[in-house]
């Protein structure tokens, strides 16, 4: 395929290209399973191993969750790693569902993605200078309330993508956690006075992470 041929061609820049998107997104998946497990929404081994999609430029990287048993990890972030399994190419994407997902998922991350005070683009979500609770949760839910808007796509391909066939039971599964996880930012969001228009800069003035200490 194209990018294949750029590589053979020894253009390797095109292929450091592809991964321009994978930091952001990868953070951002380890954030918001992390809430999951924090919020008691759903299991430790319901999400183990879970397949997940990342765009990129010129395709799609297909990848999983990885769990991470060390004692010192247990119940942080960092008890979470992403790993890439696959590159899919435009050429043979074309026509289907996955390519749409692609532009969808570049569409919301390609907003602040960025600005240094953006957590998704460290390992540690620690950014100098910054309440690291307060912006970590502020851009959790600047970024989920548009990644929830095409749940229905993305857990269709993360049911998908491990087998051949599709895994209606974590469909179903995972639906039913991103729309309990997404009452939670709701709920929070209307306490805090928080309108859904709202920006990560207006979302940071207004919220009191103090509001999250109910669900935990």
């Amino acid at each position: 395929m194209w990018l294949k041929k750029k590589v053979l061609e020894g253009d390797y820049e095109e292929l450091l290209k592809q991964f321009s998107y994978v930091p952001i997104i990868s953070e951002f998946y380890l954030t918001i399973f992390y809430f999951l497990i924090k919020f008691k929404i759903i299991p430790l081994n319901d999400i183990k191993n879970m397949s997940l999609v990342f765009p990129a430029d010129n395709g799609l990287f297909l990848g999983e969750l990885n769990f991470r048993p060390e004692p010192e990890r247990k119940g942080t972030k960092n008890a979470f790693e992403t790993s890439l399994k696959t590159f899919i190419d435009d050429e043979i994407l074309k026509g289907d569902e996955q390519l749409l997902i692609k532009d969808k998922l570049i569409k919301i991350f390609i907003q602040t993605s960025k600005t240094i005070e953006n957590p998704f683009l460290m390992p540690s979500g620690t950014v100098a200078n910054e309440d690291v609770a307060l912006n970590l949760f502020s851009h959790s839910i600047f970024y989920f309330q548009k990644f929830i808007l095409i749940k229905d796509d993305i857990i269709y391909l993360m049911s998908k993508e491990k087998n051949t066939k599709f895994d209606n039971e974590n469909f179903f599964r995972l639906d039913k956690a991103f729309v309990k996880l997404n009452t939670i930012f709701n709920e929070v969001k209307t306490e805090c006075g928080i309108a859904d228009s709202a920006s990560i800069d207006e979302i940071s003035k207004k919220l009191d992470t103090e509001a999250f200490a109910q669900y935990f």
